[in-house]
């Protein structure tokens, strides 16, 4: 995954991270979105936002990890006006990927 576009810097407060967050939008080697969350203050990685799974997402939309370490980040991406939820699912064996537009 490259590291693009910093967006604004957020707040984000999930089960695991309370913490400034610089998000980063970049792209996987085909070229779908890769979102990542890195700690404002030194630069170190929080999470992968982004999961990748065999479905395409929508255009315009990425799929979200929400599950083990990355519990609540969807939600905390959506209350930060970064994206809005679709709905739409994709099941990744264990647990399900959400789809998310991007709304920056």
């Amino acid at each position: 995954m490259e590291l693009g576009t910093e967006l604004k810097p957020i707040h984000i407060k999930t089960k695991y991270v309370d913490e400034e967050i610089a998000l980063y939008v970049g792209t996987y080697r085909d070229g779908r979105t890769a979102i990542v969350g890195l700690n404002f203050r030194d630069g170190m990685k929080e999470f992968n936002a982004t999961v990748w799974v065999p479905d395409e997402p929508a255009e315009g939309c990425v799929w979200l990890k929400g599950w083990e370490e990355n519990e609540g980040v969807p939600e905390a991406l959506v209350a930060a006006g970064v994206v809005r939820l679709t709905g739409r699912t994709c099941n990744t064996g264990y647990v399900e990927a959400v789809e998310a537009r991007l709304l920056v």
